[in-house]
Formats: structure tokens, sequence, C-alpha cells
């Protein structure tokens, strides 16, 4: 009995790990696809950070879906996150690109659609998240949440930047210091 609810485990993990490899492919497919649209230099710049993100995400998941194909266990420890994607994206994007001009009706259409996967993928991560008693599982889907989120406020950030980069500014400076 005790075999057959590990099985049962395994299996179970193993489904929420195609589903989460599933979903970063295909926002790294989208985010690729946005790059070469994209006519903004700091577009470009944000949508080539979050294929390195998703490309990271995606290494990560298949570790742990041959570990757990492997083991019918969760491992004791989990990949952990890349200290590089620390640094605030969006803010590196701006610098690079030094661009004063809004982005056309694509680049920002591109941007809101980019915000609603980072939402459904932060949803799911912590959903899955809740759903297990493993603390190793669940600080791994909460690391890919909060990943998630960050992702959430870089792509919120540009797109308030592209929108209106002087109300951004002067937003900026009205919060400054306030947080």
């Amino acid at each position: 009995m005790k075999e057959m609810l590990r099985m049962y485990m395994a299996e179970k993990r193993l489904e929420a790990l195609k589903q989460a490899l599933k979903m970063e492919e295909d926002g790294k497919a989208f985010y690729e696809r946005a790059r070469d649209k994209t006519k903004s230099k700091m577009g470009k710049s944000v949508f080539e950070s979050l294929i390195r993100s998703e490309e990271s995400h995606i290494k990560k998941i298949k570790e742990l879906y041959d570990t757990v194909e492997k083991t019918c266990a969760w491992p004791p420890e989990a990949p952990i996150r890349d200290v590089k994607s620390e640094k605030n994206v969006f803010e590196q994007a701006l610098a690079a690109a030094q661009e004063k001009v809004k982005a056309d009706t694509d680049d920002l259409e591109g941007l809101k659609l980019a915000v609603e996967l980072e939402r459904a993928g932060k949803r799911y991560y912590e959903l899955q998240a809740d759903q297990t008693d493993n603390p190793c599982e669940k600080k791994f889907y909460y690391l890919l949440a909060h990943e998630e989120g960050e992702h959430f406020m870089t792509l919120i950030e540009t797109i308030q930047y592209l929108e209106d980069p002087g109300a951004y500014f002067h937003q900026k400076e009205i919060t400054r210091g306030h947080y």
C-alpha cells in the first residue's frame, strides 16, 4: 500500500512538472516571437531577459522531472535561483536602450499578453506549492512563483514607461522612499 501511494505521488508530481515545463516552453516561444516583432530596443532587451529566465526554469524543471521519474520521490534539494536573475531587468533595459519615445501598439500588445502569461504562471506555481506537504517541493514552487511575480512587475514597469516615459519618471519620483 505504501509503495502504491509513493507511485501515485510520483505520477502526480510528474504531471505537475510536465505542465510547468509546457508553460515555460510556451512562454519562451512567445517571448522569442515578441522579441523578433518588437521595434523597441527596450522591449527587445526585456524579452531577451525573459527568454533567458524561461530557459533557466526549463532546465530546472527538466532536472527535477528526471529525478522524480527515476526515484519516485522529490529530491531533498531542488534547483535554486540564479543570483544574476536578482537584478532589476527593467532598470537594465532602460539603461541599455536609452529610448525616449513611446512604443507602438504592437509592442505594447505583446507586453500586455506577456503580463497575462506571467500572472497565470505565478498562480499555477502557487497552487502547486499549496497542494504539497513536502517542504522542498513547496519551496521550489514558491521560488518559481516569486520569479514569475518579478517578471510580471518588470513587464508592468516596461509598459508604463513605454506608454508615457514622463509620467513613469514622475511616478517614480513621487513613490521614491515611500515603500
